[in-house]
């Protein structure tokens, strides 16, 4: 199991500088506008787009405080994979050099050296302005697979980490290849469930850190964490599932590895856990806390298709 890393700055811990670029960046974000049906489906897992399209090193292990830059590279993966499944391309699934947006939205939010740590909206912003590129490009730094997982060097990560050191070659690369992604707060559990249900995945950065993950749930048992600890970290959220027997729950993939939490009870993917509606509300109860919905192409559409594969 890797070391436990962290890496959220939330606002009272920025400069005020920072402060100033982080509202700048949440007055830019337009609010959450769902197009489409009105009642959500029972379960949204989407993990399971990545099967659909063969991805292979989707799910990002942190090696420095890089919370932030590894979360929201695997919804990056989760958008792409979900827009090659709807499209039913013959495209392939390619892991993208996340570092790259990463030390970027260092660079914008106000971090002005190599080190750790950033937040969500600066990251949104990167993601959403300065595109990406594939994580094979001739001239890139190696990385390692762990089975599904990517993991890059503690020394590689801190290089890419002053976004002002990057490159102009890389810069341009990522300009040419923009992500067409949509970026929205999410705001309460139904934010979150409407969100998912247009096979959009969230950010979320906030206090919540869990030092108890049982299992729950009778004859559909998942691997429920208790919000009993702080972290000043962020995750992503896949999935949720009106569960038979527990109400409404969120699914939280970590960037800490397979085997950072219990193996999971159900078909979500190792490394992570599920949360109940009452702990995801207090989340966005949290008066710092940040949690962005990223949609692909389609933006917060509901897709027409069969939820019953997701």
């Amino acid at each position: 199991m890797a070391t436990p890393q962290f890496g959220w700055v939330p606002e009272p811990q920025m400069t005020p500088e920072q402060k100033v670029n982080h509202h700048l960046f949440l007055d830019e974000m337009p609010a959450l506008q769902i197009m489409g049906e009105d009642k959500p489906p029972e379960k949204i897992a989407l993990w399971k787009a990545l099967a659909m399209v063969n991805a292979t090193l989707a799910f990002i292990l942190q090696s420095t405080g890089s919370c932030v830059g590894a979360s929201a590279g695997y919804v990056k993966h989760l958008v792409q994979a979900v827009d090659i499944a709807l499209r039913n391309q013959a495209e392939e699934f390619h892991p993208i050099w996340w570092l790259h947006s990463y030390g970027i939205g260092r660079w914008i939010a106000g971090f002005t050296k190599k080190g750790s740590g950033s937040y969500g909206s600066a990251q949104a912003r990167a993601d959403r302005e300065f595109g990406t590129f594939r994580a094979d490009e001739s001239g890139l730094e190696s990385y390692t697979a762990r089975g599904m997982w990517m993991q890059i060097d503690d020394n590689v990560e801190l290089k890419w980490s002053d976004g002002d050191d990057i490159p102009k070659q890389w810069v341009d690369l990522g300009k040419g290849h923009r992500l067409e992604v949509h970026v929205s707060p999410v705001k309460s559990p139904d934010d979150g469930v409407r969100t998912l249900a247009t096979l959009s995945p969230l950010i979320m950065a906030s206090m919540f850190g869990t030092k108890t993950i049982r299992r729950r749930g009778g004859s559909n048992p998942v691997n429920i964490a208790e919000p009993d600890g702080s972290w000043a970290h962020q995750m992503a959220v896949d999935g949720y599932w009106f569960h038979p027997e527990l109400g409404l729950i969120f699914h939280v993939q970590n960037n800490w590895g397979d085997d950072a939490h219990p193996a999971p009870a159900d078909d979500s993917p190792p490394g992570g856990f599920w949360i109940t509606e009452k702990t995801f509300k207090g989340i966005c109860d949290e008066r710092y806390a940040e949690i962005y919905g990223y949609a692909g192409i389609n933006g917060f559409k509901v897709p027409e298709v069969d939820h019953t594969l997701w």
